[in-house]
């Protein structure tokens, strides 16, 4: 019974792989990353600063017109399902919402939601 439940565990793997949850590229990333639910996240920024969060179903990369990836300044949340793409810097304190599809640089102290984005960005200095 040993020998055929082993038999039917390597069938399964052939058949229904192992899958990825989560991939992170090769980038700089700050201290202070936390994923929460990575399943179908993909990370592949130039650069991330300190105190990054990032939700499930998240996509961070380049894009079809562009060579270089996105460059995440510190203190930036990106919500579930949203998409950072091409070579665009999104500055210090950012909260990135649930959606949104950013390819073009976002400012210091600012909100971002929708598609295409719509960018609110506070100028008093304080967190968004």
């Amino acid at each position: 019974m040993k020998k055929e439940s082993k038999i039917k565990a390597m069938m399964l793997r052939v058949f229904f792989p192992i899958k990825k949850d989560m991939e992170i590229g090769r980038c700089d990333i700050g201290g202070g990353l936390v994923c929460y639910h990575g399943h179908g996240t993909v990370i592949a920024a130039h650069k991330i600063g300190e105190n990054f969060s990032v939700w499930q179903g998240v996509t961070i990369g380049k894009n079809v017109n562009s060579e270089m990836a996105p460059t995440i300044g510190n203190n930036v949340s990106i919500y579930t399902n949203a998409v950072v793409a091409g070579n665009i810097t999104i500055g210090d304190d950012v909260k990135i919402g649930a959606g949104a599809v950013v390819m073009q640089d976002v400012p210091d102290h600012s909100l971002v939601f929708g598609n295409p984005c719509q960018i609110i960005k506070n100028n008093n200095g304080r967190k968004s």
